[in-house]
């Protein structure tokens, strides 16, 4: 089903409740991952929103857990985002994972998602994961 996003979309989200984390994942395709989207009048990539959304959901995560321990504990967002060629295939060209835990709450760090997940900022060859890095990504490993 193709939505404002296109194909891709939020698989699963699982509470591991011994691992104290909420995992998503997220699968997407080539044509995904090429597409700008608008949004609030300014262009950006699908990669470029789920980094937002995932770094929002964190803060949340972290806001709540100040009332709801001992009830419940998530410490964690554990996210994975696989890129496939396409749809209807099953050959994935990237699978990008990463987990946000608390640093910095309540002010979010001025680099962002990449303060709190470092592996983002030197995600390929030393470059941070945004969309154009991705594209850029994609086009050398699938031409």
């Amino acid at each position: 089903m193709r939505g404002f996003w296109g194909e891709g979309h939020l698989h699963s989200v699982i509470i591991d409740a011994k691992g104290n984390a909420i995992d998503l994942h997220y699968d997407l395709t080539r044509a995904d991952a090429e597409e700008e989207f608008s949004k609030d009048n300014v262009k950006l990539y699908l990669i470029d929103e789920i980094l937002h959304r995932t770094v929002k959901m964190h803060r949340e995560r972290t806001y709540c857990m100040r009332f709801l321990r001992p009830s419940i504990q998530i410490d964690f967002v554990n996210v994975k985002i696989n890129v496939f060629k396409s749809a209807r295939s099953a050959d994935k060209l990237f699978s990008i994972g990463y987990r946000l835990e608390d640093k910095g709450y309540p002010n979010l760090p001025e680099q962002g998602i990449y303060e709190i997940c470092p592996e983002l900022n030197s995600w390929r060859n030393g470059q941070p994961l945004n969309g154009t890095r991705l594209l850029a990504e994609i086009a050398v490993a699938n031409p």
